[in-house]
């Protein structure tokens, strides 16, 4: 069972949209490895939110926010991480 709601639409772009940042700091990133961590840390929440939505039970009375909740906030959390890592990344090289 696949939710077709707007709210569902926006989690199903931002997972999209991070699929496709990935792959172009892959492929034209200077640091293939971090890219590649990200790509497997994506696919296993990935993974793990497709058997969530599998199940019509996680659906059934109102539990459809709480599906719609752990979603997006998976995808927060990899966004929080890999801007962290950037911004360490970037104060690492400052010189004073």
């Amino acid at each position: 069972m696949i939710p077709t709601s707007q709210d569902f639409y926006l989690v199903y772009g931002c997972y999209i949209v991070t699929f496709i940042l990935i792959l172009i700091g892959y492929r034209f990133g200077r640091n293939k490895k971090a890219y590649f961590y990200h790509l497997m840390f994506y696919l296993v929440y990935t993974i793990l939110m497709v058997f969530v939505y599998m199940d019509k039970d996680n659906f059934g009375g109102g539990a459809s926010l709480v599906v719609l909740f752990y979603s997006g906030l998976c995808i927060v959390i990899h966004w929080t991480v890999f801007f962290l890592i950037e911004i360490i990344k970037g104060i690492r090289t400052l010189k004073f």
